[in-house]
């Protein structure tokens, strides 16, 4: 018996949300362990940096007035503030912009 066989017959949405909601759990957790994995690529020493996660590119980290600030290059949803915050926000230093490019990613 599978987990469709368990839900009543009425409660179909109900299951497709909850299966949805596993697979993307199941990615962030995928995601979370390959973030482990950080690479940084010299683009142009103290100026840009390329994030590379895995085998994966996610985007770039750039300093732009003084400040470092993150450039994605996957798709990520722009109406959660949450994401918002982490992709349009700027930073110290270029460690923790790529970081928060890797949670922006793994979030997404």
């Amino acid at each position: 018996m599978n987990n469709e066989d368990e839900w009543a017959e009425g409660d179909y949405l109900d299951w497709l949300e909850y299966s949805e909601e596993e697979e993307k759990q199941k990615r962030m957790n995928e995601r979370n362990q390959e973030a482990k994995r950080i690479k940084w690529k010299v683009i142009d020493r103290d100026y840009e940096y390329e994030v590379i996660v895995g085998e994966k590119k996610l985007g770039s980290v750039v300093r732009s007035n003084g400040k470092w600030v993150v450039q994605p290059e996957f798709i990520w949803n722009e109406d959660s503030f949450r994401h918002r915050d982490l992709a349009k926000s700027s930073y110290g230093d270029f460690r923790e912009s790529g970081y928060a490019l890797v949670d922006l990613w793994c979030l997404s």
